[in-house]
């Protein structure tokens, strides 16, 4: 019983193996080919994903291996082959031994199956290197078949990178519209105020008035003195007196108008300059983070563009 089962078991399997590998097992033929997705400003590897979206790269490129390996085993590159290499017809030739060929009646999804058992992919995470390799039954079919696989990986990426660089400028190309549209309301709502307004600038006129009623007190004050100094030497009903006495109501009315005027004072008219000096203040600050933010859209959208270049 032991010699029998050493026969079944070892001897018989190997001998059958043999035999199948000498005599009937059709020849074949593997080519392979390995490549590296790189930044246009990186030294060493990058992720793909940042490559093509401007984000510093913070890993090695697992990503980029993840998204290329899982396509060159796909059904998608499986039906980008089959017209220009006939890839059924070729795993389903006759030639082929029986337990290497693939049935022909067999549907589309256990060919993907069948192809991934004649690709094999591998990625080295200290180089960035992908390596793949393919299987055939014929010499100059695979080393044609590698070529068009390496062909269709490299249109992946400038498929994905070109993409993602058009989405980049659009975005960056909407940003500038938001701006230009933010910055134009800013410029129209001061101009809507200086209508309303009738000034320019509010707060250059209240500035005027500052220094207008410095001015005036500054005359109210000599006026005063001059009444101080004449009140001690005739009497109060001199018409100089009388005259000066005038001068300082008119320039204390004066003086309590401006100051009413710019809000220094209670009073309507107050109150409106100083919310018109507050609202224009508050547009001055929209147009100028207005203005800021179409400078940086602007920028933006040209660095978006000269990368995509």
């Amino acid at each position: 019983m032991l010699g029998l089962s050493f026969v079944l078991i070892c001897l018989l399997p190997s001998l059958l193996s043999a035999w199948y590998y000498v005599a009937i097992a059709s020849d074949r033929y593997a080519s392979s080919a390995s490549f590296v997705v790189r930044g246009l400003d990186a030294g060493g590897s990058s992720d793909l994903i940042s490559s093509f979206t401007g984000l510093t790269s913070t890993g090695s490129t697992t990503s980029d291996s993840y998204i290329i390996r899982r396509y060159l085993q796909s059904a998608d590159l499986i039906r980008e082959l089959q017209p220009e290499l006939a890839l059924r017809e070729h795993y389903t030739d006759p030639s082929v031994d029986l337990f290497s060929r693939f049935n022909k009646d067999d549907p589309f999804e256990d060919l993907v199956i069948y192809w991934q058992r004649r690709i094999s992919t591998t990625y080295d995470s200290t180089s960035g290197i992908i390596t793949f390799e393919v299987q055939g039954f014929d010499a100059a079919f695979t080393l044609a078949l590698a070529d068009r696989v390496l062909l269709a990986a490299s249109n992946l990426v400038n498929h994905l990178s070109e993409s993602a660089r058009q989405d980049s400028v659009k975005f960056a190309t909407v940003e500038v519209d938001r701006a230009e549209e933010r910055l134009s309301v800013a410029q129209q709502s001061i101009r809507k105020f200086r209508t309303k307004s009738g000034s320019v600038n509010p707060t250059v006129n209240a500035q005027l008035d500052a220094e207008l009623i410095g001015a005036l007190e500054a005359q109210l004050s000599d006026v005063l003195t001059r009444i101080e100094a004449l009140s001690a030497s005739i009497d109060a009903g001199t018409p100089v007196l009388r005259q000066l006495d005038r001068q300082a109501t008119a320039l204390r009315s004066q003086i309590s108008s401006k100051r009413a005027a710019i809000g220094a004072q209670a009073g309507a008219a107050g109150t409106a300059t100083a919310d018109a000096l507050a609202e224009f203040e508050a547009l001055q600050l929209e147009q100028t983070f207005a203005q800021q933010r179409y400078a940086s859209a602007l920028s933006s959208l040209e660095n978006a563009r000269m990368d995509a270049d």
